[in-house]
């Protein structure tokens, strides 16, 4: 439906502390329907030196200092992205404070705030991983407080469209009540044509199931990490590594006297039982009489009387403040943290499931090599993402039905391809159906994958994206930045929101003041500082810190035992290569 201009509608007055001053000239509202060109000295001299050409610096720097330290000033990128969720909870509280009284607020003034948040929502998901994080910490401390706040304005949008919006006053201006609508163009609020309410309903309702799906797989996979962490460190992980190194060496010896000794005859499997603090592990070998040569293990073979110590992940001085304000005291504030509880179950690591574990993981979560496509192909399947997953989903469910199912499992498997990143493109159907598909998950237990994905996360490499990637992603997000500034202006044009180009108003003056400071110190740093700038220290840790060195250390002794374990299968398919040849 096409809308008519009407120059005898007035618009209503806008609230300075929302909009601040203008982008356009007033008399831009009269071109939709005429050709810009015939305009353009009307545009650009009459109205040149007329104080409505600034922009909104409350909301477009802060767009425009996101896209620049993303891409030009990346060690500036942390900090801002703490400013961006600080600037989205207080638009989230303001955005409330607004809409208190539905009948006195104007229908068209929370829709662009949500659509001002959800576009510096996408500006702000990417930035740069902090150096000072374990790479299994990185996507919860990055994203639970964006999953989060993205679920409040999610929520909210989900009233607006459902019943806020039909309490709220029209704007009255010339066209009526007319938004812009992102990569739709001008629609109509209200009226006959109600399909931009419907879309806008679904696409809350898939977004509210996404966010949610994702924040409890957050939430239940860090669980998992941090009960990991209540059974096992790198300290230890090295430890058992390096007696299970010298355990191996030890067998493959014994083994390979042995089989000077005995007569040629046939490979049987038999189980070697590694010392120290680790159970079995098993291997295709003919060592005879390994479990009464090796030692018993001090883990799987503890004392009842003396079990090992117990070590309880105890809280910092926050959580104890936490604990104190928001609930009282009981009896678990005054248990022994040296004292396991009743329901404790001791994580013996084995070398076996572990490495059992690592090859799980490395066959479910290993991409193949792309093949070389044309560009439309990337295109088209960009385009149906969504059908090409809900038909992996069903895949995946159908597969479900005839294997067990093990959430915990599962969730540790996801997790894994998740903190891969650049280095793993699979869907996570995809990457399930792999994992129930493996006799060997039935042998794995959750923790036994998540050490397997800490030793995986240490020891390689990261992969960083590609330059087709960052040119994407650069273009993209201009876009986003253009389309924020020239929907938000068009919607204040087209529905002659009045009064709003005050910047001497102090709710225009501190987002003038923070907006404009923050680009002028990023595109500072874009422009002079060196590339060494990016190795400076992040809230206070350094880029050198190595945290995780203890992590790798322990990674790399456990890949030396599986080469020592390769080694040991070799040797001994060759010695019965070799007795076989000497039978024959």
């Amino acid at each position: 439906m096409v809308q008519k201009w009407d120059d005898s509608k007035p618009g209503f007055p806008g609230n300075d502390n929302i909009y601040g001053i203008g982008i356009l000239p007033s008399g831009i509202a009269h071109m939709p329907e005429i050709h810009w060109t015939a305009h353009l000295d009307y545009l650009f001299f009459e109205r040149s030196a007329n104080a409505q050409s600034g922009i909104r610096v409350g909301y477009y720097t802060q767009a425009i200092s996101i896209w620049v330290a993303n891409f030009y000033a990346r060690h500036e990128a942390p900090y801002l992205h703490t400013l961006t969720i600080v600037f989205l909870v207080a638009l989230f509280v303001g955005l409330c404070q607004l809409c208190r009284t539905p009948s006195q607020t104007h229908a068209v003034e929370p829709f662009m705030l949500t659509t001002i948040a959800y576009h510096t929502f996408f500006l702000g998901l990417w930035d740069r991983e902090p150096p000072y994080l374990l790479r299994w910490e990185v996507e919860f401390r990055k994203r639970i407080s964006v999953l989060v706040i993205w679920l409040a304005f999610n929520g909210f949008d989900t009233w607006y469209w459902w019943f806020g919006v039909w309490k709220m006053k029209p704007s009255n201006g010339p066209w009526g009540t007319v938004i812009f609508f992102p990569y739709v163009g001008n629609t109509p609020l209200f009226g006959p044509d109600q399909w931009i309410s419907i879309a806008a309903k679904i696409l809350n309702a898939l977004s509210i199931t996404i966010l949610s799906c994702a924040l409890a797989r957050l939430c239940f996979s860090t669980l998992q990490q941090r009960s990991l962490d209540m059974f096992i460190t790198a300290e230890r992980l090295r430890s058992l590594a390096s007696q299970w190194l010298q355990s191996l060496a030890r067998l493959s010896a014994d083994k390979t006297l042995e089989k000077t000794e005995e007569d040629n005859t046939a490979a049987k499997e038999c189980r070697v039982i590694i010392s120290a603090e680790s159970d079995s592990i098993s291997y295709p070998g003919s060592i005879k009489d390994a479990s009464q040569k090796a030692e018993p293990s001090p883990v799987s073979q503890h004392d009842p009387e003396n079990p090992p110590p117990y070590r309880k992940l105890t809280r910092t001085g926050t959580g104890l403040l936490t604990r104190r304000l928001w609930r009282t005291m009981s009896g678990k504030d005054f248990e022994d943290p040296s004292v396991p509880p009743p329901e404790y179950m001791l994580y013996e690591p084995r070398f076996e499931d572990i490495n059992v574990a690592y090859d799980l993981l490395k066959a479910t979560t290993t991409c193949p090599k792309p093949k070389p496509r044309v560009w439309g192909y990337y295109v088209l399947r960009t385009w149906l993402f969504g059908p090409i997953w809900i038909f992996k989903l069903c895949q995946y469910l159908v597969t479900q039905t005839t294997h067990p199912f093990n959430p915990r499992k599962l969730l540790a498997i996801t997790t894994h391809s998740a903190n891969l990143q650049f280095a793993c493109s699979m869907s996570y159907p995809t990457i399930m159906r792999l994992a129930v598909r493996d006799p060997c998950l039935a042998n794995v237990s959750s923790k036994d994958l998540l050490l397997a994905s800490r030793i995986i996360l240490s020891t390689e490499k990261v992969v960083h994206p590609s330059r087709a990637w960052w040119l994407a992603m650069g273009y993209t997000m201009l876009s986003v930045c253009s389309v924020l500034i020239i929907g938000t202006e068009l919607t204040i044009q087209w529905n002659r929101i009045t009064g709003v180009q005050d910047l001497t108003s102090v709710g225009q003056l501190i987002p003038f003041t923070l907006g404009v400071g923050s680009l002028l110190k990023i595109l500072w740093s874009a422009m002079m500082e060196r590339e060494e700038a990016q190795e400076f220290c992040y809230f206070g840790h350094c880029a050198k810190e190595a945290k995780g060195q203890h992590w790798k250390e322990a990674g790399e002794m456990f890949l030396k035992c599986r080469e020592e374990l390769e080694k040991a299968r070799v040797s001994e398919a060759m010695q019965e290569r070799k007795s076989a040849e000497e039978n024959c």
